[in-house]
């Protein structure tokens, strides 16, 4: 029998037989449909022999001898292997090999569960019998099974990279990143050239806040491999720089990966939102147009197309793309905005009111929708339709700093249609919402001066909003002028020649000059009412003062 258990030795050290995935026969190798793939070769001392091996019958020996002799055929035949791995298994009731070679047959024949029962019969498990024990358990959908397998592997042998690799996939899956930036540690490790680990580590980092940690892992991604198919490394790498503030190496990073990827239009829509970031938005544009050319069905990068001829005073490129925008059937009120705004500013207010409709119809919840809308009804002389439009507005909104906005357009609306009572009530209202707004202050106070009523309540309101805005031209004006009305002419040229100082302007300096007058100085009030048609020479009161 030593002459036989010779041959034992010799044949499963040349056939590498143990459910290997790669089976060496005659100098042939042999691809094995069975799993998993176990790559040393094994050792003879890890088979389990007793004091009977000896006496083990000549019958019994040649079925383990036949089984890995089919395994080794191509095709191999598994199923007639395992079968005489059985009656093997029956002389080697505790063979770890055995076991572990029918366990593996099991495997090929999808017995998962039958191969699970075998390979907990070996203990301790090694190394290859905790593989395939991982694998078996993932076959028939027992993760909690398979990661205690995977975990107990990396113990065994840490620089083991199959467990790394499925308890990635496991905590991946459960959102445990603490685990899963272990498990891509470990990978980066042992499997240091492959970029898609040290992508996935920088990722886990720049969540975890380790910006630095993170620019490194990208860095070392790209080094691994800067083609294209690694061109999340070079975004996450430029984010990193982002966070930094490094706007120049942000940049060059997405320049770079454009001299790999120069058809990515997501890549030249990022440069043009970090230029326009910068407010570089004249270089902001060739990216725009490139983001479009290469995404032309992308609606949002041909709207920010437009946004940035719009911020470039490009209106005619811009009324352009928010047409086609339109005319695409796209319904988004930001396209009616810019139109709006661009027949502002050609002063073309019966289109503006007609886009900003459309904008209102389609997003009424935005408080400055309604005072665009109101402003331009305001510039074709409709002081009803502007009303309406802030009215409709406050009915919209509940955010208090937002009523306030639109309550103030409201106001100064009533008081430009001489609907003056409504005006002091608004302003008021807008008091109650913020005891402490110096524009409201200053607006009601001035308003009740030039009514001549309630110059000691107008004077508080004044004095407040000075307070809390000492060097405000405009309140100064409105407490000189307020003086004025009351006959003090030297108090009130105080008040308004040092707001003149601060601010150039045509009614201050007509103040100015009427309280010159009023005191008699009639050369001095002409030099300011000259100062003051200067800057507005249409103005017909101020021409026939100057008579």
């Amino acid at each position: 029998m030593k002459f036989n258990k010779y041959i034992l030795i010799l044949t499963v050290g040349c056939l590498s037989v143990t459910g290997c995935s790669k089976q060496v026969l005659n100098s042939e190798i042999v691809e094995a449909p069975i799993a998993p793939k176990v790559e040393e070769v094994v050792r003879v001392d890890k088979f389990s022999y007793n004091d009977d091996f000896e006496k083990l019958d000549q019958n019994s020996y040649n079925h383990y001898i036949m089984a890995l002799l089919l395994e080794s055929e191509n095709p191999p035949d598994i199923q007639a292997a395992a079968e005489h791995y059985k009656i093997a298994l029956q002389r080697y009731p505790y063979s770890t090999e055995i076991l572990y070679s029918l366990a593996n047959s099991y495997m090929s024949m999808r017995l998962f569960a039958e191969s699970i029962e075998l390979l907990a019969r070996i203990n301790p498990p090694d190394k290859k019998v905790l593989k395939l024990q991982g694998f078996a358990y993932l076959q028939v959908d027992k993760q909690d099974s398979a990661k205690y397998v995977f975990e107990k592997l990396a113990q065994i042998d840490p620089n083991e990279a199959t467990s790394y690799f499925y308890l990635s996939k496991f905590y991946a899956q459960r959102n445990n990143s603490d685990s899963l930036m272990w498990a891509y540690e470990n990978l980066t490790r042992l499997l240091s050239f492959n970029h898609k680990y040290w992508q996935e580590l920088g990722k886990l980092k720049a969540q975890k806040g380790d910006f630095q940690a993170a620019k490194k892992a990208f860095e070392k991604s790209l080094e691994k491999n800067n083609t294209a198919v690694n061109l999340l490394s070079y975004v996450g790498l430029a984010e990193m720089y982002k966070i930094e503030q490094k706007f120049d190496s942000v940049l060059i990073v997405y320049k770079n990966a454009l001299l790999v990827d120069s058809t990515n239009g997501a890549l030249y829509e990022d440069i043009s939102m970090l230029y326009a970031q910068l407010d570089s938005l004249e270089q902001s544009i060739p990216y725009a147009e490139n983001a479009v050319k290469f995404k032309p069905q992308d609606m949002l990068a041909l709207r920010r197309l437009g946004i940035i001829y719009f911020g470039t005073q490009k209106f005619d490129l811009a009324e352009s793309v928010f047409t086609e925008l339109v005319n695409r059937g796209e319904k988004n009120f930001l396209n009616h905005f810019y139109l709006g705004r661009i027949a502002v500013q050609n002063k073309d207010f019966n289109i503006a009111v007609d886009e900003f409709k459309i904008m209102v119809q389609l997003n009424d919840s935005i408080p400055e929708h309604w005072m665009d809308l109101g402003y331009a009804y305001k510039k074709l002389n409709d002081y009803p339709h502007e009303l309406l439009a802030y009215r409709t507005g406050l009915e919209k909104t509940t955010n208090e700093k937002s009523r306030v906005k639109l309550l103030f357009s409201l106001g100064t609306a009533y008081e430009q249609a001489k609907m003056v009572d409504s005006a002091i009530v608004t302003f008021e209202k807008i008091l109650l919402i913020d005891k402490n707004n110096h524009q409201a202050m200053n607006y009601l106070g001035y308003m009740l001066v030039e009514q001549e009523k309630e110059f000691s309540y107008a004077e508080k309101l004044i004095k407040k909003a000075l307070k809390l805005s000492p060097d405000n031209a405009a309140y100064l004006d409105s407490y000189g002028w307020l003086f004025y009305k009351k006959e003090k002419f030297k108090k009130a040229l105080k008040y308004l020649e040092k707001a003149a100082t601060y601010q150039k302007d045509s009614v201050i300096y007509e103040h100015v000059g009427d309280a010159y007058s009023a005191k008699g100085d009639t050369v001095k009030a002409i030099k300011w009412w000259n100062k003051a048609l200067e800057l507005n020479p249409k103005n017909e009161v101020l021409q026939n003062k100057l008579k």
